[in-house]
């Protein structure tokens, strides 16, 4: 008799933080003896298949899973105000936020024939959707597989963030208003897009007060996130050639952040010979759009790395100065996986402000003058790992502990 069959659908964002969730995700079905499918869904226009070389990457950073097991959603569609379907279903839906545009154009995206032919061979036990922006993709494929006279996959939605945040503390536009949509009119949405999900799994105790009142009438888990990276050893660094390491990729919440940190932090280290590196797609998008910012401080950008273990590896600390964005800073779940000590900001730090230690496994830096008093007291200290980072990583966010809780929340939504 065949293993159930789970099928995760996941945001086109290769070697990312989230992707490390995916990973593990993937783990966990697979070592509960569920078959699983990948399937990953561009969410809006930038991600279609005409325009961007992202699809080209995932195979590569999903390579545990098997090939025939992987299958990219396509589109080609754009989003225009008066010449586009998605701005007519836009109109018809009552003219609503970024967060019902995205999930519907997820929702419209053309599903391989192959995978169909899966589904409706053998039905589906549960949809794993991460982010709700997919809850589109997830409907259709619950929907395929009823078609076919098997009963509705239960869908379980893993949320990473309150979304309406993202969208509306991110400034994220609405593509046809191409203004910021009103939060209550996402909290809305996202309410509308959550309660089509039979339970909820949030990445902090905020996030799951947040959507029990969001949605008092579904089930909601807590599973912090996890990092794919992690400390092979513990062990001094020997060679370091990095003081201070920031990887991430060109997301507005990122932008924003390294902005504040090359305006207000840097000058305040000046004479100081720190060796600071910011790698990633980040680093590319500086060059190409901030190229006056990029050449002033030549030194620290280092482009897209292929081997971010290593990376670490060369670094004696990392930090995280994050002062845009939401949610999580699965960068700072990475460099504690990593044995590295950390400088943050309050922001970065606020989705773990509950989990014990967390404070003394993290510099908590509040304000540019401190963040480099923060940065110049660590550099003056040997190099050494982190042992309260790797501790609280390993009671909190590795990857045995996510699988771990993932598999409780099955047995509780599966039966």
């Amino acid at each position: 008799m065949a293993n159930p069959l789970v099928i995760m659908i996941c945001a086109p964002w290769p070697r990312s933080g989230s992707s490390s969730i995916f990973l593990a995700q993937s783990r966990a079905y697979i070592d509960a003896g569920y078959d699983v499918i990948v399937v990953f869904v561009p969410h809006n226009a930038d991600l279609r298949t005409d325009r961007n070389s992202v699809w080209g990457r995932i195979r590569d950073d999903f390579s545990e899973i098997p090939g025939r097991d992987i299958y990219l959603n396509q589109s080609h569609r754009r989003i225009r105000r008066g010449s586009s379907m998605a701005y007519w279903d836009w109109i018809l839906a009552g003219r609503d936020t970024v967060m019902a545009i995205e999930s519907r154009y997820a929702g419209r995206s053309r599903i391989d024939a192959g995978l169909l032919a899966r589904i409706r061979a053998r039905g589906v036990a549960l949809v794993h959707v991460n982010h709700a922006f997919n809850m589109g993709a997830a409907q259709r494929i619950a929907k395929a597989a009823e078609s076919a006279g098997f009963p509705r996959p239960k869908i379980l939605l893993e949320t990473h963030d309150i979304q309406a945040h993202r969208y509306g503390h991110g400034r994220l536009p609405n593509p046809i208003t191409r203004q910021v949509d009103d939060l209550d009119r996402l909290y809305r949405d996202e309410a509308k897009i959550g309660a089509e999900a039979d339970a909820l799994v949030h990445i902090s105790e905020d996030d799951v007060e947040h959507f029990r009142k969001l949605l008092p009438d579904r089930r909601h888990f807590l599973n912090r996130p996890t990092s794919r990276n992690h400390l092979k050893a513990t062990r001094p660094n020997g060679a370091a050639t990095i003081d201070f390491l920031f990887v991430g990729n060109a997301h507005a919440g990122n932008i924003k952040s390294i902005q504040w940190f090359t305006s207000e932090v840097l000058p305040r280290l000046s004479g100081q010979g720190l060796r600071i590196r910011i790698v990633g797609s980040i680093a590319t998008w500086f060059r190409q759009h901030q190229p006056s910012v990029f050449e002033a401080h030549r030194e620290i950008w280092l482009e897209e790395q292929p081997d971010l273990a290593e990376i670490y590896a060369s670094s004696r600390a990392v930090i995280v100065p994050t002062t845009a964005g939401t949610g999580a800073s699965i960068k700072l779940v990475e460099a504690l996986a990593m044995g590295k000590h950390v400088v943050a900001t309050p922001m970065a730090v606020s989705a773990f402000a509950r989990v014990p230690g967390i404070e003394g496994a993290v510099r908590i830096a509040e304000g540019a003058d401190e963040f480099a008093r923060e940065m110049k007291a660590l550099a003056s200290l040997p190099d050494v790992p982190n042992e309260r980072g790797l501790a609280l990583y390993a009671s909190h966010f590795s990857n045995e502990c996510y699988q771990r809780t993932l598999a409780g929340i099955l047995r509780e939504v599966l039966g």
